[in-house]
């Protein structure tokens, strides 16, 4: 009887103690559908470097700011279901290559060999206000084949943001496009 006794307690202490966690979800930005307008490139081979993130950024965790612009949280149960510089190239080279569907666009490291252009991003900001807007500020480069800078621009953009982490990775992914949507404007002006 005691060892009985002995053995509820004990499952009353760990249930008290071990409680139930929220489970962990997960997010990846998802590449837009082509815009009804593409650019017109021509034959391009484009290659896209991996994208510069902030150090507070640069985790799995999701980041939002708070009303107050300066507080920020980190949610420990919203990530990014792989690293957030990973999948910030992969979707801008698959939104690059909607925006120009004549041009071959692909992730590259930094080797300019075999491309025409390499682009390369820095975010500065990559974060959103729930039921303000999301946003993305980022510096671009685009280099030649032989590695000469032909144009290096600031870009900040923002969209209306939700009260939740799913219109936050939907809103993510819509200012990776429109970024993807200003490089090509610049390539496809270097051409002329």
């Amino acid at each position: 009887m005691r060892k009985l006794a002995i053995a509820f307690i004990i499952l009353a202490v760990s249930g008290c103690f071990g409680g139930y966690s929220p489970q962990s979800k997960f997010y990846s930005l998802t590449p837009e559908a082509a815009p009804a307008e593409p650019f017109a490139s021509g034959r391009l081979t484009i290659g896209v470097a991996a994208v510069q993130i902030p150090p507070y950024l640069n985790k799995p965790q999701m980041v939002t700011r708070e009303d107050n612009q300066v507080e920020i949280s980190v949610s420990e149960f919203n990530r990014w279901s792989e690293p957030l510089s990973a999948m910030v190239q992969q979707a801008l080279a698959s939104d690059l290559a909607g925006w120009l569907p004549q041009a071959e666009v692909k992730p590259s490291g930094f080797s300019h060999i075999g491309f025409d252009y390499i682009i390369k991003a820095e975010i500065t900001k990559f974060d959103g206000i729930f039921g303000n807007q999301a946003s993305l500020n980022a510096w671009y480069s685009i280099f030649n084949r032989n590695g000469a800078l032909l144009r290096r621009n600031e870009v900040k953009l923002s969209v209306p943001l939700g009260k939740n982490y799913d219109d936050l990775a939907r809103q993510d992914s819509v200012l990776v496009n429109r970024l993807a949507g200003e490089i090509a404007a610049q390539i496809v002006s270097l051409k002329k």
